[in-house]
């Protein structure tokens, strides 16, 4: 899974909520407008909502999973704070693991049966298998693949080698990021970062030096 970044605490000045995903124009029920749906629940902090919509995700990769969406919904509160230090294109360019806003614009479908496949990015259809987002239809309502929610590139079968050990670790980080959420929110306020793409490079940099130190 991508690196991924639940709800962190004020400091200077109120957040305000994530703007969401426009739905209205899309197909109550379609995969397109699922999708969308998954991606405004986890922005506004609604983890369990989120997990929901979802395919039932096995035991053993429950608590690692709900970590990925709280810190997914975490990194997603300096959003408002970018898109008002940056603008729309700094926003639309904050990239949390999930696609840009532009591409999120553009999901296309194609459906067989009860399994759908939802491209993001355009062009690359001939590997739809490997460049998708996927759904399932389960009792009549489209469920995301919990497995590649937030990457068309993560494969079915990446969860065959991750140890328990790494699960350990992985539910383990959640505090810490909710730290360095609070602190690169704080930075981005006194203005000292260019761009999103600082911004992500500060997140990633920071989880990484955690990382190392244990």
């Amino acid at each position: 899974m991508p690196f991924a970044l639940p709800q962190t605490v004020g400091c200077a000045q109120a957040t305000k909520p994530a703007a969401g995903l426009a739905v209205e124009h899309l197909a109550q029920g379609s995969p397109e407008r699922v999708y969308l749906e998954l991606i405004n629940e986890i922005r506004t902090g609604h983890v369990e909502e989120a997990m929901k919509r979802l395919t039932p995700v096995p035991k053993r990769f429950e608590a690692m999973v709900r970590v990925q969406i709280q810190n997914f919904a975490a990194a997603e509160t300096l959003r408002p704070i970018i898109r008002e230090k940056y603008g729309e294109l700094g926003a639309e360019g904050y990239e949390t693991g999930f696609y840009y806003e532009s591409g999120l614009k553009t999901l296309q479908s194609q459906i067989d049966g009860d399994v759908a496949h939802l491209t993001i990015i355009p062009g690359e259809d001939d590997e739809r298998e490997k460049t998708a987002i996927v759904l399932h239809r389960i009792d009549g309502r489209w469920r995301v693949n919990w497995k590649n929610y937030s990457d068309v590139y993560t494969t079915d079968d990446y969860t065959a080698d991750i140890t328990d050990e790494e699960i350990r670790r992985s539910v383990e980080v959640e505090p810490k990021f909710k730290e360095i959420i609070k602190q690169v929110k704080a930075r981005i306020i006194a203005g000292e970062f260019k761009g999103p793409a600082e911004i992500r490079s500060a997140i990633f940099s920071a989880g990484m030096s955690d990382g190392q130190k244990k």
